[in-house]
Order: C-alpha cells, then sequence, then structure tokens
C-alpha cells in the first residue's frame, strides 16, 4: 500500500512540473506550446494546479455533440467559454482553428487564455471577428485574474471597441501575435479598469483604425499599459490616447495619417524608449500635451513629422505640460526632405539626467 500511494504522488509531481512547462501560454516565437489533456486530478494532489485545453472550430458543421475536445470541438467561443466558466481553479487553454464571423464575449472569469492553435507568427493566423471583454472577478486572486491572446486577428465591427479592459478588479491582460483592428466610432483597445495594479501587455503586436474622430488604437482611460515592440499603421486617427493611466512603449513603430499620433491628457504619463513616432499629413503632431498635468518621459526616439511654417509640432504642448528627454532625433521625411524638429516652447523641457556619482 505504501508503494502503491508513493508511487501515485510520483506520478502527481510528474504531471505538475509537465503542466508547469506548459504555462508559457504567450510564446515569443509566435508557435503554440504542446498541452497536456486532464480529465481528472491524479490521488492525493488536491494542491496541484489543473490546465484544461478547449478546442474551437469555427469552420465545422457537420452534427457531433460538442465537447470541447479536438475530435468534437465548440463551434463558438460563447460555448468554450462557458465550460470554462463552469470550472473551478483550473487554468483554461481555448485553441481557436478556423475564423468566426461575429460574436461579442464577456469575461468575467479568469485564467482564461486564447490561441490560434496553428500559430504562424504573424500577426494572428485566425480571424476573430467582433469583441471580446474582460472584467474579471473579485473573489479571486490576482493571478487567477488572468487572460491572455496570442496568435489571433481580432477584427471589430463598425461602432464597437474591439477589446475592452475594464471592472475594478485588479486584472491583467497579455497579448502576444495579436493584431486589432477597429472600424467606425470605436476604440482598438478601450482600458477603463480602475483595479489597484492592473495592467495590459503587449509584445509583437499590431493595432489598426479605419474609422474616425476622436477614437483610438489603444485608449488608455486608466491602469497601465506596456506595449513592446509593436507598430501601428493604416490609422487616420490618433493612435494612443492616455488620460488618467500610464502608457510604456519600448522598441515600437507609431504611425498615423491623422492630425497626431500621441495624446496626453490630463493626469495622463507617456513612456517612449527605442521607438519611431511618424505622421504624414501637413501640420500634424507627433505628440501632443493637452494638459498640464501631461507628462512625457522620451529616450532615444525619432520623429518624422512634416515640416510646417505654421502649426505643426513634433511636439505640441500646452502651458506646464512636461517633457523629460534624452536623445531625441528628426528625420527627414520620404518624397520632402524635410526634418521638423519643432517643440510648443509653452513645454517645459527637462534633460534626462545621465551624470552619476560614485562615493567612497
Amino acid at each position: 500500500m505504501f508503494t502503491n500511494r508513493r508511487a501515485r504522488n510520483a506520478n502527481a509531481a510528474a504531471m505538475y512540473y509537465k503542466n508547469k512547462l506548459n504555462e508559457q501560454f504567450l510564446p515569443r516565437n509566435g508557435t503554440v506550446p504542446a498541452l497536456v489533456n486532464v480529465d481528472s486530478q491524479p490521488p492525493d494532489s488536491a494542491d496541484i494546479p489543473i490546465t484544461t485545453a478547449i478546442y474551437v472550430d469555427f469552420l465545422r458543421t457537420d452534427s457531433y455533440s460538442e465537447t470541447g475536445t479536438r475530435k468534437y470541438p465548440f463551434k463558438t467561443l460563447a460555448a468554450a467559454y462557458a465550460l470554462a466558466a463552469a470550472g473551478s481553479g483550473q487554468k483554461n487553454i481555448v485553441l481557436l482553428s478556423g475564423n468566426i464571423i461575429v460574436e461579442h464575449i464577456t469575461f468575467s472569469k479568469g485564467y482564461i487564455f486564447l490561441a490560434g492553435e496553428n500559430s504562424s507568427g504573424t500577426h494572428g493566423p485566425i480571424i476573430f471577428t467582433g469583441s471580446l471583454t474582460f472584467i474579471g472577478d473579485d473573489a479571486v486572486s490576482l493571478i487567477q485574474n488572468r487572460f491572455s491572446l496570442t496568435g489571433i486577428e481580432v477584427r471589430g465591427v463598425s461602432g464597437t471597441d474591439v477589446l475592452t479592459f475594464s471592472g475594478s478588479y485588479t486584472q491583467r491582460l497579455l497579448m502576444n501575435d495579436v493584431w486589432i483592428t477597429a472600424n467606425g466610432t470605436a476604440h482598438g483597445v478601450n482600458m477603463t479598469n480602475t483595479g489597484t495594479g492592473s495592467s495590459f501587455h503587449t509584445n509583437n503586436c499590431k493595432f489598426s483604425h479605419n474609422g474616425s474622430g476622436d477614437y483610438y488604437s489603444i485608449n488608455v482611460a486608466a491602469g497601465t499599459a506596456n506595449i513592446d515592440t509593436s507598430e501601428t499603421s493604416g490609422v487616420s486617427v490618433g493612435n494612443i490616447s492616455v488620460t488618467n493611466g500610464t502608457c510604456n512603449l519600448i522598441n515600437c513603430d507609431i504611425e498615423s495619417s491623422g492630425d497626431y499620433a500621441i495624446v496626453v491628457n490630463a493626469n495622463g504619463v507617456l513612456t517612449l524608449s527605442n521607438c519611431k513616432i511618424s505622421t504624414t499629413i501637413a501640420n500634424s503632431h507627433g505628440i501632443k500635451l493637452m494638459a498640464a498635468s501631461s507628462l512625457a518621459v522620451i529616450g532615444t526616439v525619432g520623429f518624422s513629422v512634416p515640416s510646417s511654417a505654421t502649426t505643426g509640432r513634433v511636439i505640441y504642448g500646452v502651458s506646464s505640460s512636461a517633457v523629460y528627454y534624452g536623445q531625441m532625433y528628426f528625420l527627414p521625411i520620404t518624397g520632402v526632405g524635410l526634418s521638423n524638429a519643432k517643440i510648443s516652447s509653452a513645454i517645459t523641457m527637462i534633460a534626462i539626467n545621465t551624470t552619476f556619482t560614485r562615493p567612497a
């Protein structure tokens, strides 16, 4: 009996470490990790976390009993989420195949990780059309209020925000190899979550917008957005808006054909490192600081903004707005040849201190 019990515990431990290896839900190379289907916990292992793989194939039209297995996948994301939400404490990796027409899903329970099953690492091989809203759960810890997307393109419908990060519970949303396209009078990503420490993270993502007006590819109205190695393109509106929140961009290419690329409003903080900011139309601005409490921190950033004899500025700002800067450079515009290096005189410009001391 003792030997059998020890064997069961050894098997449970082996399963635990195998599942630990599969916890990398956002692989940097864009490939989906191997998964372990677990139907029940091993004996004597109540504390071992379980990872459940749920399959969705939007292209299946044949008749069968949908169970979420690879052989009998769900045909909608809503059905897959219903199964995941009914569970208790397990991690749920939802694997998507095929392209769906329109679904609008609200995730009120965390530990949900969406992945394109055959991810190619080229900005979303699986196309999901509709909207995804993440509001989390007040009855769980932060680690259980995590969500992720990888290997998916999410296309919005006109007038509806594509991704909404809302609610008042602390949560995390992570994206890798994802393409977000907003349409009409709507945001691509709308961050309104007020939970302390809530944050949104991207790596190797693309943001596009086909609308107009005061709508953005990324709208940070609360919380912190960490945007890494990502790009914007095909945008006829402002790319990013920051109000009462923080947006950190690193290794990003932000390009806009609107009146400006980034706007920072009241109590907004923008940081940029190793980025390029480009606009294409006359009298446009690279960055706009619209309130005395607007703050930007800029290091090793290139600006490509059309030269303007009138209003266009690399950085436009109102009185008492502030910029901490270091290593800014100004690039000529293709076909024009002139670079714009104008910064509004109303802005308080403060050079980043690079001097250090070596006390004895």
